[in-house]
């Protein structure tokens, strides 16, 4: 297990805040009668495994992980690993909305 480094797990918190800000104004414009996705953070032994729960409708999702050393963002390759043939973005470098979209990376 990497143990995470304290300015990946400062910036986290507020990334998954833009995440999560970025999805409740997308479901208020397009879907307003379906309720907004909630985005949570898993810890894992590399990553954290950044969920979207859909309730009722067949959540939850990976929707990507974050490097718990450099926080790089990867695309998931399925519910326990990324893919990892090239970062995304990084979460210390990146805004959300540059790097992620409502549907995935």
């Amino acid at each position: 297990m990497v143990s995470p480094n304290p300015e990946v797990e400062f910036h986290l918190d507020g990334f998954l805040k833009d995440c999560q800000q970025m999805l409740e104004e997308h479901y208020s414009e397009k879907f307003p009668t379906l309720g907004v996705p909630e985005v949570d953070a898993r810890e894992g032994g590399k990553y954290y495994k950044v969920i979207k729960n859909e309730s009722g409708r067949g959540g939850p999702y990976v929707w990507f992980f974050v490097d718990k050393e450099e926080g790089n963002i990867w695309k998931a390759a399925s519910w326990k690993a990324p893919a990892k043939n090239f970062p995304r973005g990084n979460i210390l470098e990146d805004k959300a909305k540059d790097v992620i979209g409502v549907y995935g990376i």
